[in-house]
């Protein structure tokens, strides 16, 4: 639970949430002593972020969410992080049971999740209540990943309002570091892609245009200081090509 809302923080969608995807460790967290769970298999995810949806059909029959059957069925539409909320309660409703979920429809014609006593009896009511809030058809009042780990259910293992901004604090502290990092070695690997793979240590290099003359290292940097040094170097020779 918590890696999926680590994954909703990061704007990913995992998209195949089913109980083949979580790895139970037979060691416990050093920390905490809990038992260790991981989520699994990243083929299918997508970022979401920057204003991008979903709209392939993709994941597992009995775990897919109704508005991603939708897409296979020509009609249209898009969906995001609530997909793998649905998941993960079919996910539970699996464990608990050891069957697949059920619908069926109420009083007013609305198609909801099917309970059946013989099968639920001695699960208890706060389970209960988590599984039908994950498996709403109604993308917007289905439970997010934030109110699951609030949820009663969880018991010792429920978190706080202030876990929650504390790892979402956290989470988006190392988005910007990550995409930081990525803006600059693209940097790094645009200056790399322009001029001739040389050993460290060389000096000015002709290129294919006869015009830029650069010094490159063999190695990426290691630190973001070797990468500033590397691309003054780069503009420094580029500069001296020009006035040749």
């Amino acid at each position: 639970m918590k890696a999926l809302f680590y994954l909703h923080s990061l704007n990913i969608i995992h998209r195949d949430v089913k109980p083949e995807n979580v790895l139970i460790s037979q060691s416990t967290d050093p920390a905490t002593g809990m038992v260790v769970a991981k989520l699994l298999d990243f083929g299918l995810s997508k970022n979401a972020g920057a204003g991008s949806a979903a709209k392939t059909f993709v994941g597992t029959p009995c775990y897919v969410a109704p508005e991603v059957e939708y897409t296979s069925k020509g009609l249209g539409g898009t969906y995001g992080f609530p997909a793998d909320c649905w998941s993960l309660g079919a996910l539970l409703y699996v464990m608990l049971v050891a069957r697949f979920p059920e619908f069926e429809q109420n009083n007013v014609g609305k198609i909801v999740l099917k309970l059946p006593p013989v099968l639920w009896n001695n699960v208890s009511g706060e389970a209960k209540d988590l599984i039908r809030s994950l498996m709403n058809t109604n993308p917007s009042e289905r439970a997010t990943m934030g109110s699951v780990l609030l949820h009663p259910w969880l018991g010792k293992y429920r978190c706080t309002n202030d876990d929650l901004l504390r790892w979402t604090t956290a989470t988006r502290q190392l988005s910007t570091l990550l995409r930081e990092e990525e803006a600059r070695m693209e940097v790094y690997q645009r200056a790399n892609i322009n001029s001739s793979i040389v050993p460290q240590g060389s000096s000015k290099v002709q290129l294919h245009n006869s015009q830029t003359m650069v010094v490159r290292s063999t190695r990426p940097p290691d630190s973001s200081a070797d990468l500033d040094q590397q691309l003054q170097i780069c503009l420094l020779y580029t500069s001296d090509a020009a006035d040749e």
